[in-house]
């Protein structure tokens, strides 16, 4: 479930880290989900059916992602394809999308029913599934089918730079207006600053030029505001 976090960081990463695009945070945010991407992409991998157990832990003395035993069913959740969908859209590396295709594949051989739909599985430790739960979330076609078919078209169909998805991956436009926040949301407060520490400074310089440009900006922008 917690899988949608590496597209979330890889989002911040992309949109900038204070105010800042491609710096060190940024590269350094990036990274991190990347590497989280590919640990939730072994939930699938390392099962043999090919598709992740509600719980996974990591244990001592391997380096395989286990499926926990008290949560070995599958309810075609979408989080990690729509995760994959945007580190593919990010970056543009291919392996993203055979990562969804395995996932895909593995969908289509267990979960598909002969009269119609799809269910989730009740034990992906066995190869076979264990058996259908009979349920097909209605997330399933919602969001984990929507974030597959974006993966591998061409990345115009709803591009991140100008839109959003809310929860239910429901396509939102990003108005201008609001594009503030992707410029200057991540930076500190003014009082933050004037709280750091002169020892151990949090934030650098190039984060404080940035914290009085947005003071500018609100200045120019909402001047009654500013006068209050």
């Amino acid at each position: 479930l917690v899988c949608f976090v590496p597209g979330m960081l890889a989002l911040g990463a992309h949109s900038g880290i204070h105010g800042v695009r491609g710096g060190a945070a940024a590269r350094a945010t990036m990274a991190l989900a990347e590497q989280l991407m590919e640990t939730c992409y072994r939930m699938y991998s390392d099962q043999p059916t090919g598709l992740a157990p509600e719980i996974a832990e990591l244990r001592e003395g391997t380096s395989r992602v286990a499926a926990d035993s008290g949560a070995r069913h599958n309810l075609l959740r979408p989080e990690t394809v729509e995760s994959l969908f945007v580190l593919w859209w990010v970056t543009g590396d291919e392996k993203y999308r055979d990562w969804g295709w395995h996932i895909f594949v593995a969908f289509e051989r267990l979960c598909r029913l002969q009269d119609g739909g799809y269910s989730g599985l009740k034990d992906v430790t066995d190869r076979h599934g264990g058996g259908h739960n009979g349920k097909m979330e209605s997330f399933f076609l919602a969001e984990t089918l929507k974030y597959l078919w974006l993966l591998f078209g061409d990345g115009t169909e709803v591009p991140l730079d100008e839109y959003v998805f809310n929860t239910e991956a429901h396509p939102l436009r990003i108005h201008e207006d609001y594009r503030f926040g992707s410029r200057f949301g991540s930076l500190p407060l003014a009082e933050d600053l004037a709280n750091d520490s002169p020892e151990r400074p949090l934030f650098d310089q190039s984060v404080r030029a940035r914290v009085a440009d947005r003071a500018e900006l609100l200045a120019r922008t909402f001047p009654a505001a500013a006068e209050t």
